[in-house]
């Protein structure tokens, strides 16, 4: 059985709510191969990086949607897309402790200059997604985009408690959905993480 989940990113990375026009919307469904997650999110045109799209590191600095995903013990991973196919995956083992950077995903990236709206479509393999809790998953989803000093941070669940934008403020995650938490459970209580990280050398 598929479980899947539909969200809005309809706020400021401080709880300050956007326009309609500003709202993206997400959805993450389970399937045979992984975590699925499929975004709508609004494009503003910012340049993109120099590099041919592919992996990606330090794509947080341009226009780009992110998804964080954490599980036992302060484990997670990140994905990231832009709008021009540029991504990057990480995995993490504690907040910005980064032990994996180098995780291929494929992404399906398509930008409608018309509506000034992009669509990205990307499934999360299951040996990148982190061992459960027994308090379940939390997540949280970004949109960043602008230049400058029209620079804009948007999050699904606002990382309020401080003066700055720090997406990897695992406290501030929200839980995951219950039916979509307990079927992502029993795909991932399998050693999956513990795979990804000895492909490293870990």
């Amino acid at each position: 059985k598929f479980v899947m989940t539909t969200l809005r990113l309809a706020t400021t990375w401080d709880g300050a709510p956007l326009d309609d026009g500003e709202v993206s919307t997400f959805e993450v469904e389970l399937r045979e191969t992984g975590l699925a997650v499929r975004a709508d999110v609004p494009w503003y045109g910012d340049p993109l990086p120099t590099s041919a799209p592919g992996v990606t590191p330090g794509l947080w600095d341009f226009e780009v949607f992110e998804l964080f995903l954490c599980g036992d013990a302060g484990k997670y991973v990140e994905v990231e897309v832009g709008p021009g196919g540029h991504h990057v995956t990480l995995l993490f083992q504690g907040e910005r402790n980064c032990i994996r950077s180098d995780l291929p995903v494929c992404p399906e990236v398509a930008v409608d200059a018309e509506t000034r709206r992009w669509t990205v479509s990307v499934v999360v393999p299951w040996e990148y997604c982190p061992p459960p809790s027994t308090a379940g998953y939390t997540f949280n989803a970004y949109h960043i985009h602008g230049v400058g000093a029209s620079r804009r941070y948007e999050a699904f669940s606002p990382v309020s408690d401080g003066d700055h934008p720090d997406f990897h403020r695992l406290k501030s995650f929200a839980a995951l959905p219950s039916e979509l938490n307990s079927a992502l459970a029993d795909r991932c209580n399998q050693g999956c993480w513990g795979a990804a990280a000895e492909a490293g050398g870990l």
